[in-house]
């Protein structure tokens, strides 16, 4: 059995919208998750012992979120990682990115999906570049249809049921003096067992082509917390979404992961540049630091092999059928 429950969780400065937070509850784990970034704030596990702990990094007000920090719990894109000197061709077309991480493109750019804000559960749909806001009350929301809304004059579209008002009430505004694609918008839907949020990447927004329709689940089944990315592109464009949690298996407060025991699945590993760019070879980690195929104690393996951590793309074994890649565990917590 999963609960979902929705509460504020803060407000947007100068009135900007409402943050809301999204908690999925279950026998074995408790998740929260915010509007903005669709981020996970909390993570709640037990050990073998039946004790509880937070095991992920994040900030207990929404401030935290809005400051620079290293993208906590956030969902990131269009594009994961870097993309070297901010440039790529696509069909025989070069495109010019934001640079944001020395001269690279990192997680998306300067704007990117982690900073996708929900402001009065505002629409963006594609007819007419029109802002369709809708009001609810306090019970939750009730089903929709798809929210990329192709229809000119949106009669397909529905939003939350209002309590007290008549079904599918909203208020439509038509923008004049702002752009609409300059403004980065999730929407939030509560399901059964999870949450889905969903947004419209405009077509040339942080310099990557088409439009891109993106939504990402969350849903508890037990234990297991999983994660569900789908884009749709208008054109060919480079996508690869994912969850940029930081973890600390022994729980909030514990001072570091080094006593973490870390085990990764791979034969193979892409060495970088000076700019953390693979620079196109393909290495086994026979012998290297990054044999990882054994379970290795964090810290003293890194000081064996003197390197300061990893920020390497691994090659994991390719496979249609569940299989096993990774596992961290924390000496402290078991």
């Amino acid at each position: 059995m999963v609960s979902v429950t929705r509460a504020v969780f803060g407000d947007l400065p100068s009135g900007a919208g409402t943050v809301e937070k999204f908690q999925l509850q279950s026998d074995l784990l408790k998740v929260d998750i915010i509007s903005w970034g669709c981020t996970i704030t909390a993570l709640e596990v037990k050990d073998r012992q039946g004790r509880a702990s937070d095991v992920v990094l994040g900030f207990a007000e929404l401030e935290g979120y809005l400051q620079k920090q290293p993208y906590f719990g956030a969902v990131v894109g269009r594009v994961a990682n870097r993309i070297a000197k901010g440039t790529f061709t696509v069909d025989g077309k070069e495109y010019k990115l934001a640079i944001n991480n020395g001269p690279n493109s990192l997680h998306g750019g300067v704007k990117g999906f982690d900073k996708a804000q929900p402001p009065a559960l505002q629409q963006i749909c594609d007819a007419g570049k029109t802002l369709v806001q809708w009001w609810r009350g306090a019970d939750a929301l009730a089903p929709f249809q798809d929210p990329f809304c192709s229809s000119s004059d949106c009669n397909g579209h529905r939003g939350p049921r209002v309590k007290g008002q008549k079904p599918w009430t909203w208020e439509r505004e038509r923008r004049t003096s702002q752009r609409l694609d300059q403004e980065v918008v999730w929407t939030p839907q509560v399901l059964s067992n999870g949450v889905q949020f969903s947004r419209v990447s405009p077509d040339g927004e942080e310099g990557y082509p088409g439009e891109l329709k993106v939504w990402v689940t969350y849903t508890l089944d037990g234990g297991e917390l999983t994660v569900n990315y789908r884009a749709q592109a208008s054109r060919t464009t480079p996508v690869n979404l994912t969850n940029h949690s930081y973890f600390n298996l022994a729980g909030q407060g514990s001072p570091n992961i080094y006593d973490h025991e870390v085990t990764i699945e791979a034969d193979a590993f892409l060495p970088v540049d000076e700019t953390l760019i693979p620079t196109g070879e393909v290495a086994p980690v026979q012998g290297t630091a990054f044999d990882l195929r054994r379970p290795v104690e964090l810290g003293k393996h890194l000081q064996d092999f003197r390197i300061q951590g990893f920020d390497h793309n691994f090659c994991l074994k390719g496979s249609k059928d569940k299989h096993f890649c990774a596992r961290p565990t924390s000496l402290l917590c078991c």
